[in-house]
């Protein structure tokens, strides 16, 4: 009897199972088989959606140290920052990216700045220029780019052009230590030729520079042709300024 009913057990087991619906029984070969495939495929293109990435990244290593030199105050001589630029090129047939396209035309100006007035230098400046555009259509929120076109547009007598540059470089980027202090020294050149959006950009740009470097505003200040500017903007510093100033100094004595 207990073996009788030992086979009854397992003949319902086996017609349970073999009545379950296809969605609970365990894997075919053939089906298995096809999921390996399946995941060997998207591993694969995983990989090679990985490997442009790479060889842009390998292609960068040295403009990158060469860029980190520049922004340093160590500009690197006139052949390695060209050879910076040219790497940064290369990298751009891998894997396009606007900040990269940037920092291209940054390097191009190091460049530029190294070489005497004349053809050449202007030759430069232009591929800079071209540079620096193409990184901010792709990329557009880089305010140091900005003021680099900016500036780029002021070297090549466009001062109109020049002033929606230096606008898109205060909005897009307010606060920026390292760059807010030549940012301003150029928005000041450029009083003469602005609207009054950007004339109060500027206002504003004075007011956060004194609250990071307090000494610089007051070197300004003291400049005969802008000097007046910038007294006009302190003058309206709001206590939320003032509380910024003693978050990031401390209370002088």
């Amino acid at each position: 009897m207990a073996t009788m009913a030992s086979i009854m057990d397992a003949t319902e087991t086996t017609t349970a199972n073999d009545a379950a619906p296809p969605a609970m029984r365990g894997p075919t070969g053939p089906r298995r088989y096809g999921a390996a495939v399946a995941a060997m495929a998207l591993g694969a293109a995983l990989v090679w959606l990985g490997v442009p990435r790479l060889i842009a990244a390998l292609e960068t290593l040295d403009a990158r140290a060469v860029i980190r030199d520049a922004r340093a105050g160590h500009p690197p001589p006139p052949d390695r920052l060209a050879a910076a630029a040219a790497d940064l090129d290369a990298a751009q047939r891998w894997v396009e990216d606007g900040e990269t396209m940037s920092d291209r035309g940054f390097l191009l100006v190091q460049q530029a700045r190294a070489l005497p007035p004349g053809p050449e230098r202007a030759a430069v400046l232009d591929r800079a220029t071209r540079a620096t555009e193409a990184g901010l259509a792709a990329a557009p929120a880089q305010p140091s780019a900005w003021a680099r076109l900016a500036w780029l547009h002021v070297t090549r007598g466009d001062v109109v052009a020049a002033i929606p540059a230096l606008r898109l470089s205060l909005l897009t980027g307010p606060v920026a230590p390292a760059l807010m202090a030549s940012r301003l020294e150029l928005g000041l050149e450029l009083l003469s030729a602005m609207d009054a959006d950007t004339r109060n950009l500027l206002r504003r740009q004075v007011r956060l520079l004194w609250i990071v470097s307090p000494e610089t505003v007051a070197a300004l200040s003291r400049k005969p042709d802008t000097g007046g500017f910038v007294l006009d903007a302190l003058n309206d510093l709001s206590e939320e300024d003032m509380a910024a100033f003693l978050r990031v100094h401390g209370p002088r004595s």
